[in-house]
């Protein structure tokens, strides 16, 4: 077998080849190893052997977990809603009582004029009231025709 010598001067062949090609046996290296078939790069309809050991790892696959399940709003939107109702139930419950409080206060304020004009300004302020009571009884009997009697 020759070998190339880079430093040595060029001959009649230039191709660098033997001048005698003569048959030899070939020994394997790694006979043992497993081959596989993967597609080619450029055409996949042809297929390469590959050493496995020159494969990359395979990923082993995640471990299945079991996910909490999603609520289907978002939290922060119900709560963005949540809010916004509250504000215009605030809003309504307040226009309502103010509005209500508007068309009562004159009537609130004749109430509490009575009070105070009976308890500071009247004759006997303070003094104690006798209140008697006479009670009658009447009685109103109906019959036909509109006869009426009443009896005291």
């Amino acid at each position: 077998m020759v070998h190339y010598d880079p430093t040595a001067a060029p001959t009649a062949n230039t191709t660098h080849l033997p001048a005698v090609i003569r048959p030899t046996a070939v020994e394997q290296h790694h006979h043992d190893q497993p081959v596989v078939y993967v597609p080619h790069a450029v055409d996949p309809d042809l297929m390469i052997p590959v050493r496995r050991e020159h494969l990359p790892a395979t990923p082993t696959a995640p471990t299945p977990h079991h996910p909490a399940p999603r609520p289907a709003i978002d939290p922060a939107a119900q709560r963005l809603v949540g809010v916004g109702v509250a504000a215009a139930g605030i809003g309504i419950g307040g226009s309502f009582f103010f509005g209500a409080l508007a068309a009562a206060t004159p009537a609130l304020a004749l109430i509490v004029a009575g009070l105070l004009l009976t308890k500071l300004g009247g004759r006997n302020s303070g003094s104690t009231h006798t209140h008697h009571e006479t009670h009658i009884k009447v009685t109103n009997v109906a019959r036909w025709w509109g006869h009426n009697t009443t009896r005291l």
